[in-house]
């Protein structure tokens, strides 16, 4: 730790976060690209790719061809992209009589969509059907590879993000006060992020 109170592996992990929001936001910017984006130099910024790289994180795209001239510098420059199969998320959407479930690859691209009628609304039945949809979802998924990042839950009504309780639920009635993050973590060893419709579809 520094004399700022800053430590190394802080500095490092946010290091890593500003590559991959360079690479997330910019498709197939190349290694030059990414160092001006993330504001990083280009020594710490290639560090950084090569261990995001090493990690399967960031993968380059493109073939270099037997036609394609090598740079003067070196091999002609691939672009960067998030590595889709990485790692995936789970999100979920709470309606009366219906949870609709769908999974998310690193790219933010949609992998697969379901829906499941619910016939009960009452909150251990939902509750319950949450728990199920989930690992049905995560045992599918865990034949396809990749890390599961975690599980995002929305429902329409007044949501306490940052403690994952529904506070009140007009069209859910009974769903008052409700603890549905802590509920939803038992069992599961990922993250859980509650909130409300409006601010997930945002």
């Amino acid at each position: 730790m520094d004399k700022n109170g800053i430590n190394y592996l802080d500095n490092t992990e946010r290091n890593k976060i500003q590559v991959l929001n360079a690479v997330r936001d910019r498709a197939n910017a190349t290694r030059r690209e990414v160092a001006a984006l993330s504001g990083l130099s280009v020594s710490t910024s290639k560090r950084v790719v090569d261990s995001l790289q090493k990690d399967g994180v960031i993968i380059e795209v493109g073939r270099e061809s037997a036609t394609d001239e090598p740079s003067k510098r070196g091999r002609k420059a691939r672009p960067l992209s998030l590595n889709p199969g990485f790692a995936h998320a789970i999100g979920l959407s709470i309606r009366p009589g219906m949870i609709e479930s769908c999974v998310l690859d690193l790219n933010g691209s949609t992998i697969s969509v379901s829906n499941y009628p619910v016939g009960d609304n009452s909150r251990e039945i939902v509750i319950n059907e949450i728990k199920r949809i989930t690992q049905e979802t995560i045992d599918r998924m865990d034949n396809r590879g990749g890390r599961l990042l975690g599980v995002g839950v929305g429902i329409i009504g007044v949501v306490s993000a940052r403690e994952g309780v529904v506070l009140y639920c007009p069209s859910l009635p009974g769903w008052e006060d409700t603890p549905l993050k802590s509920e939803i973590e038992t069992g599961f060893r990922c993250d859980v992020i509650i909130d409300d419709s409006v601010s997930c579809r945002t």
